[in-house]
């Protein structure tokens, strides 16, 4: 025989031995998948076919592990995939208010699901409990999360408006009963000098699970306008005075912010300036000065003096 001969001929023989061994090794893994074992899983379990009206703890859902026989195969197969099981509403049980579903009620579709190859199974907890609530809604008030800043010069003109001020929020009694606002996202401006008006969504990212609003944004606008700076002189008002009283000064200075177009409209007598005679510094003789009226047009209001002197007349 020739060398190449020899060399073809121990190829050969090294595919044959490759290949048997190959089988071998293919037919050992069949005969392992092929046994019976004892494994542990987690079985998902889901309520389906709930009337609307009912709101279940933990959203109708639970689980229970099993211990479980299954081929090999089985357990291949069952690693894959996730294991859930759907009960049926009206196959639950009542005990005392409280809904129950119990593995005795189904053991053949958890056998099934597990691919068991025997009813050998045991499953804790025994028995799920679900409590339940009825559905119930109200109206909450809307509150925006803002940070407004405005440019030189310019200022809110009048109230923020919500739209709409008010929504409905649905979900269990118990959980939506300890709800009584509603924050939007927070809603951040600068350098503002033109009007607002935008769709910003409600902030249900802290909402107990299973809680819905209707609607879920609202549009908020808010008008700006120009301001300037106005000043008057404000006479000084006495209260609870049991003596004649004179003051220095009479009067002061106040100094506010006013959108342009409202500027002729701010009167003095739109402002009131009080001293509290009975809460006076007798050491001193001065009396503190308070803002009790304003116009609501004017904004950031600032006294001349916070402190007047007095002297009692005889």
């Amino acid at each position: 025989m020739s060398i190449s001969g020899k060399v073809l001929f121990k190829n050969a023989n090294l595919k044959v031995y490759l290949l048997f061994l190959l089988f071998t090794a293919i037919l050992a893994v069949i005969m392992k998948l092929a046994k019976i074992y004892t494994a542990t899983t987690m079985v998902s379990m889901t309520i389906v076919g709930a009337p609307q009206s009912l709101v279940f703890s933990n959203e109708g859902k639970g689980e229970i592990e099993v211990d479980y026989e299954a081929s090999g195969f089985a357990l291949v197969q069952n690693s894959f995939r996730k294991m859930t099981l759907e009960v049926p509403f009206k196959e639950l049980s009542v005990n005392k208010g409280t809904y129950e579903w119990g593995h005795d009620l189904d053991r053949a579709k958890v056998i099934n699901i597990l691919n068991a190859g025997s009813e050998k199974i045991f499953v804790r907890p025994e028995r799920l409990r679900f409590t339940v609530d009825i559905l119930s809604e109200r109206m909450i008030p809307v509150l925006v999360n803002q940070s407004f800043e405005y440019n030189a010069g310019y200022g809110s003109d009048g109230l923020l408006v919500i739209d709409p001020p008010m929504i409905r929020i649905i979900g269990a009694a118990e959980k939506i009963g300890q709800i009584d606002t509603i924050f939007t996202i927070p809603v951040v401006r600068d350098k503002l000098s033109d009007n607002i008006s935008t769709e910003i969504a409600l902030d249900v990212a802290r909402l107990p699970e299973g809680i819905s609003l209707v609607p879920e944004v609202v549009v908020i606008e808010q008008k700006v306008t120009k301001y300037t700076e106005g000043t008057l002189d404000i006479p000084i008002e006495i209260v609870n005075s049991d003596a004649t009283v004179q003051l220095f000064p009479k009067k002061i200075k106040v100094f506010y912010q006013v959108p342009v177009k409202d500027f002729d409209r701010i009167r003095a007598m739109d402002f009131t300036i009080v001293c509290d005679f009975s809460s006076k510094n007798v050491t001193d003789q001065f009396m503190t000065l308070e803002l009790t009226k304003k116009p609501n047009a004017v904004s950031d209001v600032r006294l001349g003096t916070k402190q007047v002197q007095y002297v009692i007349v005889q």
